[in-house]
């Protein structure tokens, strides 16, 4: 028993940084996440089936354009800081070409969503007549995408505590500020509530981004180096042409049910049935995060796939715990959580519960497969997803509208976690 504890002892602390930075992270998800998911609960039983349809598109939206304005770097960022942290001249030029290409990616983006939104097409991106609400989707847009970008910058500094001092702020806010439009404007306070959320939480992002920077001594040069921006696009197309097939196809997907007769209801149950995928996925998330700045600075190491194994199985049973709940209080989530009818809801959100679970495998095994530089695979994968998606919600969208969702981001997660471990065996990674 002594040599038994010892050796745990050991392990300990061998990890004893991986640990507290695995502490710091999942709070920092708790705090941002978890206040947001209890907004979300809040707003949906303010606006109901009929407007909650309405939201969710602005939000599918906002998550598909993040594909072209964001092009890879949520992810890559962090990557890049991780390998070259102790490189100060290098990290000196990687953060500003980093905001530089996001920047201007979410500019043009935003741009040709205007130009479609004022011509004579059905096809638009922002589905209001409001000036105020476009310029307030746009807003939320553009601050969300390049908070995408500084939290992946923060991750990869290692500085999970500040983005949880970021998270609680931002958590405050989707409960204090967009909970109180919502309840007063509707759906139009609620998109106005996201873009003041993600200004405040993108000041504060920039401050500790700046902070770290003086703590590891390092000059951010704002000229232009080609060599940089070679190596940035190299690692970040891959990832950027993975989720150009994937956000899409899920908007796609919410669109086409949205203007299906019967799809405003199916796309809000489904909606409900998507925030606990989203619970779901929390840990293993914030696990991956965590795992990813870590596994790309202990490559060619034994201990890359020590900690791969224990991130999988941290994530694998934590999201195993919260399925078996969600099911066991289900009736009392679906009536009293959300004042939705068990009869016709419980089918979609069971479904989507054990979607939860092959996502988490999905999400951790992209994860480390990216942290070991094999970006291209996740790109495959998630193409597989796309297909999947799209072809599934056409079948069973022609039979039964308020299943097609559900079934089709089960197939879709399913044939991608595939994809990943048939490449993860054959190529022994």
């Amino acid at each position: 028993m002594s040599f038994i504890s010892n050796s745990i002892k050991e392990q300990f602390k061998k990890r004893k940084y991986f640990f507290e930075s695995l502490f710091w992270g999942t709070l920092a998800g708790i705090l941002s996440q978890g206040l947001n998911f209890i907004a979300n609960i809040l707003i949906a039983r303010i606006l109901g089936k009929q407007l909650l349809g309405e939201y969710t598109l602005f939000i599918s939206a906002n998550a598909g354009l993040h594909t072209f304005g964001v092009i890879g770097l949520n992810v890559i960022a962090t990557v890049l800081v991780a390998k070259y942290l102790h490189d100060k001249g290098k990290i000196g030029r990687l953060i500003p070409a980093i905001y530089i290409i996001v920047c201007s990616a979410s500019l043009i983006v935003s741009f040709v969503g205007i130009i479609l939104q004022y011509l004579p097409v059905e096809f638009k991106i922002w589905e209001t007549s409001s000036i105020l609400t476009l310029i307030a989707a746009i807003i939320w847009f553009l601050t969300s995408a390049l908070d995408l970008v500084q939290v992946a910058i923060l991750l990869g500094f290692k500085a999970f505590k500040d983005v949880a001092k970021v998270s609680l702020l931002k958590g405050i806010i989707s409960i204090a500020i967009t909970y109180t439009l919502v309840a007063k404007y509707g759906v139009q306070g609620g998109v106005l509530g996201n873009s003041i959320s993600f200004i405040l939480s993108l000041i504060c992002n920039y401050y500790f981004i700046r902070k770290n920077c003086q703590k590891y001594t390092i000059t951010l040069t704002w000229k232009l180096s080609n060599s940089v921006y070679s190596e940035i696009f190299k690692l970040s197309i891959p990832i950027f042409s993975a989720a150009i097939f994937v956000a899409p196809a899920q908007w796609y997907a919410n669109y086409i049910i949205y203007n299906t007769q019967g799809g405003e209801n199916a796309l809000s149950i489904f909606a409900i049935a998507y925030q606990w995928l989203v619970l779901i996925q929390f840990f293993p998330t914030q696990i991956s995060r965590v795992a990813l700045p870590w596994l790309t600075s202990m490559q060619e190491t034994r201990d890359y796939k020590n900690t791969e194994k224990l991130g999988l199985y941290f994530s694998l049973g934590i999201a195993t715990v919260i399925v078996i709940l969600s099911l066991i209080f289900s009736h009392f989530i679906i009536e009293d959580l959300y004042h939705f009818e068990y009869i016709t809801s419980h089918v979609v959100f069971k479904i989507i519960l054990f979607t939860g679970l092959l996502s988490t495998i999905n999400l951790y095994l992209g994860q480390t497969i990216i942290a070991h530089g094999e970006t291209w695979i996740r790109t495959i994968a998630d193409v597989a997803i796309a297909i999947t998606l799209i072809i599934t919600i056409h079948i069973i969208n022609q039979h039964e509208v308020i299943y097609a969702l559900p079934i089709s981001y089960f197939s879709s997660f399913l044939m991608g976690t595939i994809v990943l471990c048939i490449f993860k065996y054959k190529l022994k990674i």
